[in-house]
């Protein structure tokens, strides 16, 4: 037997037969005898005990992390109950951030940097330890309102920009699943007032290939009906979808006495 450290105390015959009873009892485990001893004094397994203590002592968990169940609806549903409305898609960001980070305990970051072959962008949200990437478009109409004393005012913006950008942040998250990197699962987030973008059109505008109306599958090759301007580069070229998606639009909120554009919906595509 090696040498006991000073003041060890040797547990009765009493308590080690109940220890030995406890270890009898469950089967995933066993007693260490005198044939384990040699493996355990390996120089690996030293190191990692070592290293678990240290993380201990750190105060850090040193448990499998095990991912969440994530679902965006859940977090969109109880994100309304608090914030109807938000002032800009900054607002919106940080808001959706602060919900997912409240139900759920994980790692929430914003402006995540990705590389792309087309350059360096920046995810809205991402969920780096759940493999979750999000980014969000909160298009508007024109709404003036005041709620809980927080005065409200929003400026409309182009409806055909919105969708082009809607769908180009689709195509973003399908490349990063496809790379099958850190990023799994992605959902890009729509949030508006603007009842055109959830109506299906009724003349052909030169945005056609890219409304996003409720019942829509959107999916292939998509482009503008004439050219765009050469000097609007970001909006330029034509997208593309790998998988189809079928639009369903969801209610989100309706603000009391807000006149015509007081309903809030929002469109959730989930890319795997």
């Amino acid at each position: 037997m090696p040498p006991l450290k000073p003041g060890h105390i040797s547990p009765t015959d009493e308590e080690d037969a109940a220890i030995n009873a406890a270890i009898a009892s469950d089967p995933d485990t066993r007693e260490v005898t005198g044939k384990l001893f040699p493996a355990m004094d390996d120089p690996f397994i030293r190191r990692f005990v070592k290293g678990l203590e240290a993380e201990r002592k750190a105060g850090r968990s040193v448990l499998p992390k095990t991912r969440v169940e994530f679902d965006m609806h859940a977090v969109m549903e109880r994100l309304a109950q608090s914030r109807p409305i938000f002032h800009s898609e900054a607002d919106f960001q940080f808001a959706l951030a602060w919900e997912i980070k409240e139900m759920h305990a994980c790692e929430v970051r914003l402006e995540y940097p990705i590389e792309f072959p087309d350059g360096r962008r920046h995810l809205d949200i991402c969920l780096p330890t759940e493999g979750v990437a999000i980014e969000l478009k909160y298009p508007v109409y024109n709404l003036r309102h005041e709620l809980n004393d927080e005065a409200f005012d929003l400026r409309e913006s182009a409806k055909d920009n919105a969708r082009y950008d809607y769908i180009k942040d689709i195509q973003r998250l399908e490349r990063l699943a496809s790379r099958g990197e850190r990023f799994a699962r992605g959902f890009a987030v729509l949030l508006t007032n603007a009842p055109l973008l959830w109506m299906e059109p009724v003349s052909t505008n030169n945005d056609h290939n890219f409304v996003i109306y409720e019942g829509r599958t959107l999916t292939g090759k998509m482009d503008w009906v004439r050219p765009r301007p050469q000097k609007d580069k970001e909006r330029h070229a034509p997208l593309s979808l790998a998988e189809a998606y079928d639009l369903r639009w969801n209610d989100y909120s309706m603000l009391p006495e807000a006149g015509v554009y007081a309903q809030f919906r929002y469109l959730v595509v989930e890319v795997n």
